[in-house]
């Protein structure tokens, strides 16, 4: 009940999501190593998200080694993922749309952000009400063997 066997399209999909994790882990990486004039923040920035990138490679791939995804164990990894790094940039895009010289281009940069800390935030929520739904289901199933096992002693 609590993992899942991937299907076909699925691993296509989650290949997919690999390849470009460690397309978008190289590419940042390679900006924040090769670029002569670029600022601390977004030098620090791409860093982060070559972190991030290299992390999605390395929990998508065990995944797809697997063969089958944890509903609880690797859902629960790829929504913290989702929000740390959101929440992660959302300072960046903070500390660089305050520090921008212009200050319409500095909201517009802090309004981008907080769209994608909305977006984050309802994914996190769905995650945890479909993992109270299998912590809900895990308990009915114990509540049913005791049962069962009751039953069969008398």
């Amino acid at each position: 009940m609590l993992t899942k066997q991937l299907t076909a399209p699925k691993k296509l999909a989650m290949g997919i999501v690999l390849i470009g994790s460690l397309a978008g882990a190289a590419t940042s990486g390679y900006l924040a190593l090769t670029e002569p004039n670029l600022p601390p923040l977004p030098r620090i920035g791409l860093g982060t998200g070559t972190l991030f990138g290299l992390a999605w490679a390395v929990s998508v791939g065990t995944i797809l080694k697997k063969g089958a995804i944890d509903l609880k164990r690797d859902a629960r990894r790829t929504a913290q993922m989702v929000w740390g790094f959101t929440v992660l940039m959302m300072v960046f895009f903070l500390v660089a749309g305050m520090t921008a010289a212009d200050g319409v281009r500095g909201l517009m940069m802090i309004a981008q952000a907080l769209a994608f800390l909305i977006m984050a935030g309802v994914y996190w929520v769905s995650h945890r009400i479909e993992e109270a739904e299998l912590n809900v289901k895990e308990q009915m199933l114990r509540l049913e063997l005791q049962l069962a096992e009751l039953s069969n002693k008398q």
